[in-house]
């Protein structure tokens, strides 16, 4: 059973290595996802089996922070020059100019820093596993080189939901997978877009139930996006931003435009709107539903 396991995670691992398709836009920014890193030791797995472990966690990954729409996804091993390139950076030769060359405005890499797993004997004597898989995320921004975010990631038995395997080669396959739909978070941390209001579409008495945004399918808006409103004031002399409302995506109706619910400062908003201000929009990071 172990080696079905190892076999098909390799399989997943080498067999889904690839470029994600661009969809055409030049606004979205190009995330190259580098090599990652797995952990040197362990007393549960093999180093083959580690090492595929760490593989199936960057394919899920790269896939992820791909479905999200939000970026462009360029895949270090999608051809020799970029492959050469990235062994050497993990060789501790940091060059990073066939990213640039490609687009490339930040660098992804990634470490596997621990596994732990748990077991336990049911009442009907089966046995269950249950642990966790902890990983760090770091994006750096081309052509500086310098580090722009760090994060710590860790999928977990004991999260909503969370698997559990009948192995531990199990639990961990399901908990790598896991890594997947955390990129959305990832995603709305570290790439948030900023649009405007453009209309106010309905208003009942004095409060904005909905209104139209600049930011559409082109830029991986989708239904459930949830979005800060801000002003701006003069404040000691100096331009700041105040918060005033929140949207929430109900429906991308275009390339450049979504209908949103106003679902809070409903009306500041429509006061804003109609005293002319611009209504500046952000996403939150706000996990989507």
């Amino acid at each position: 059973m172990k080696i079905l396991y190892l076999a098909l995670l390799v399989t997943l691992a080498l067999g889904t290595t690839q470029v994600f398709a661009q969809d055409g836009s030049d606004e979205k920014e190009i995330i190259a996802i580098d090599l990652f890193s797995c952990p040197a030791t362990s007393d549960i797995f093999s180093p083959a089996e580690r090492e595929a472990y760490c593989k199936a966690l960057r394919n899920n990954v790269m896939a992820g922070i791909h479905e999200s729409k939000r970026v462009q996804s360029l895949d270090v091993e999608s051809d020799g020059a970029l492959s050469d390139e990235a062994k050497g950076r993990k060789s501790g030769k940091a060059s990073y100019l066939e990213l640039i060359t490609r687009g490339a405005k930040y660098a992804l890499s990634g470490t596997l820093d621990n596994f732990t797993v748990n077991k336990r004997v049911n009442d009907d004597k089966s046995v269950t596993y249950t642990g966790s898989v902890s990983y760090t995320l770091k994006l750096i921004s081309l052509p500086e080189g310098t580090t722009v975010a760090t994060e710590q990631i860790k999928e977990s038995t004991m999260a909503i939901f969370g698997p559990t395997g009948k192995t531990p080669q199990e639990l961990m396959t399901k908990l790598v997978e896991e890594s997947k739909s955390s990129m959305e978070t990832f995603v709305n941390n570290n790439f948030k877009l900023q649009g405007t209001i453009v209309q106010i579409e309905s208003v009942k008495k004095d409060k904005a139930e909905t209104a139209y945004i600049d930011l559409g399918e082109r830029r991986g808006i989708v239904k459930g996006q949830y979005f800060n409103v801000y002003v701006e004031v003069e404040i000691a002399g100096e331009t700041s931003r105040k918060l005033i409302g929140r949207l929430k995506a109900k429906e991308v109706m275009s390339a450049t435009r979504t209908l949103c619910d106003v679902t809070k400062g409903e009306k500041e908003v429509l006061k804003a709107s109609k005293e002319g201000q611009k209504l500046i929009i952000v996403t939150d990071n706000v996990r989507i539903l």
